[in-house]
């Protein structure tokens, strides 16, 4: 089953690092997909197996997978092999092989790279998180913290609710003005991609260096999607790393 896990792997990233987005990943032994949804409570089975399964496939320790508890908000943390499950949604580290996560159902997961100063960061980024410019203050804090440039960063867009499909009304609508088109008198199409790709680049990253997933979690049954499913959604996994070895992860 670990062999078959299916994942979207992105391309700008070197070799050194270690990044993907989980598919939905239904089969008999995982009828509803493999989901993360649970990672908030460490002491839940399904988190407990579900991170084991996912250590396992990356061939490290469930130790080295740092989740986090998200709430759409603009908190940036700098994490370590030490750190907990805490309130944020965006994380950064220099450590080598420790794999920041983020769960996702709709929303964008973003994983950064500084070729410059070895420093990674994975961002979870719905309208909320994007209103509040998370990605940019996440940039914002490995400037501070590890003097990083903007310009020597990649950076991958994971798939996420798209501009075939992201409905919202105008009170979302009013903070995107050019990522959004009006399709009723109510209605609005949001290109939450084309929103964050305009903030990477307004940040100092260069349109080269961005890589944007063409797959649309709501339309596509691949991935987990909460506007399609509900309350039965279950969660996908964003994830990068850096690497310190030569190891074939998958």
């Amino acid at each position: 089953m670990i062999e078959n896990f299916k994942i979207e792997k992105p391309r700008i990233f070197p070799n050194t690092i270690i990044s993907g987005v989980s598919k939905k990943n239904v089969s008999s032994a995982f009828p509803d997909g493999i989901s993360f949804h649970t990672a908030i409570d460490e002491n839940k089975n399904e988190y407990v197996a579900n991170k084991e399964f996912l250590a396992s496939f990356l061939k490290t320790q469930p130790e080295q997978l740092i989740f986090q508890n998200q709430i759409h908000s603009d908190i940036v943390r700098i994490v370590n092999s030490d750190s907990k499950v805490e309130t944020s949604d965006a994380l950064i580290t220099s450590d080598k092989n420790l794999f920041l996560c983020i769960k996702i159902a709709d929303c964008c997961g973003i994983l950064l790279y500084d070729r410059e100063n070895e420093v990674i960061a994975a961002i979870h980024s719905g309208w909320k998180g994007t209103m509040q410019n998370i990605t940019q203050k996440t940039i914002s804090k490995m400037a501070y913290e590890y003097n990083s440039k903007a310009e020597n960063m990649l950076a991958y867009l994971a798939p996420c609710g798209s501009a075939c499909c992201y409905e919202v009304k105008y009170d979302v609508a009013k903070y995107f003005p050019n990522s959004v088109k009006q399709i009723s008198e109510s209605q609005y199409l949001l290109d939450l991609k084309n929103e964050i790709k305009y903030q990477l680049s307004a940040s100092g990253v260069l349109l080269e260096n961005i890589e944007i997933s063409k797959d649309c979690t709501i339309c596509n049954t691949e991935y987990h999607s909460y506007r399609r499913d509900k309350e039965n959604a279950g969660r996908a996994v964003a994830f990068i790393s850096i690497s310190d070895a030569h190891i074939k992860r998958y």
